[in-house]
């Protein structure tokens, strides 16, 4: 995926601020719950010997999406990506 980049509006950064404060806040209660889903991970792994795959594919979706908040506040690009 190529990422592509456009000239940025002051008003539209400042209004993409305004619409990233909710996906922040999920972030938030997000990043509380995954050190909680951590200790889950780390007994069921000590019990069954590898990581089991719902369980990474929950984690890497909670780290994904973290990234991809830090890489809008961050305004890398002016198109936010899909899914």
């Amino acid at each position: 995926m190529a990422v592509q980049t456009g000239r940025l509006n002051r008003l539209a950064v400042l209004f993409r601020y305004f619409l990233a404060i909710p996906a922040a806040l999920a972030v938030g209660l997000l990043t509380t719950g995954i050190t909680i889903f951590w200790i889950v991970t780390w007994v069921a792994t000590l019990i069954k010997g590898e990581v089991p795959g719902a369980l990474f594919e929950a984690n890497a979706a909670a780290i994904r999406f973290s990234f991809r908040l830090q890489a809008y506040f961050a305004m890398l690009t002016s198109f936010y990506p899909p899914r």
